[in-house]
């Protein structure tokens, strides 16, 4: 699926380098969503095709439990996304292109008194730090709603996905339980559970964000 979704990206930016080309129109944009906050800027090339940069970041660092244990995730950031944008009729877009940066998140949880690690419930406090890695480059493509391009101000929401593949997971820890004599082999087991967690809800990235452009010709 991920090469399907670059075949066609690279088609759709063939189609606009074919197009030919009217006057230039520019507009910079700022957004939020589940890319973060940040600015884009936008080009019209063609009549019905516009390229489209930006950076965002993610201010925030959000919770979520895996393997019943609750961590704060600290989420990939700055990200950086290009990408081509399709105008249809009455402001309806479709848009593809590569989504940078959303390689890398760490999971930081801490445990007190009582713990399940692995197969072993522990007593004690510490840490458990788990780093989840995949591809450095995914390719998105979804729906819009608003042009992207356009003289004076307008709203604009993109709604899509970001393939982002397989993932791997690295799991450690601090604190007594590190010191038993089977840390290491339910290390290795909380390691899987964590990642089958993650393998059910990180394979894609949602493309949720709701921007105001200004456009400038």
């Amino acid at each position: 699926m991920r090469r399907s979704i670059l075949i066609a990206t690279v088609a759709c930016t063939a189609l606009v380098i074919g197009e030919r080309p009217v006057a230039a129109q520019f507009a910079v944009a700022g957004k939020a969503g589940s890319t973060g906050i940040g600015g884009e800027v936008s080009i019209a090339v063609g009549p019905r095709f516009s390229l489209r940069g930006s950076a965002t970041v993610i201010p925030m660092k959000p919770t979520g439990t895996f393997d019943d244990i609750e961590y704060e995730v600290d989420p990939p950031s700055p990200m950086f996304t290009a990408g081509v944008d399709v105008n249809l009729a009455g402001g309806l877009r479709v848009f593809g292109g590569v989504l940078f940066g959303a390689d890398e998140l760490n999971l930081d949880g801490t445990y007190d008194q009582t713990v399940t690690f692995g197969n072993q419930t522990y007593s004690g406090s510490g840490t458990l730090s788990a780093n989840v890695k995949t591809s450095s480059t995914a390719p998105f493509a979804g729906l819009g709603f608003g042009r992207t391009v356009g003289r004076g101000v307008g709203l604009f929401l993109d709604v899509g996905a970001a393939l982002l593949g397989a993932s791997d997971v690295t799991l450690s820890a601090t604190g007594p339980i590190t010191q038993a004599p089977d840390y290491e082999v339910n290390r290795q087991q909380e390691e899987d559970n964590v990642q089958q967690d993650v393998d059910k809800y990180a394979k894609f990235y949602p493309m949720l964000n709701l921007g105001i452009r200004v456009g400038i010709r």
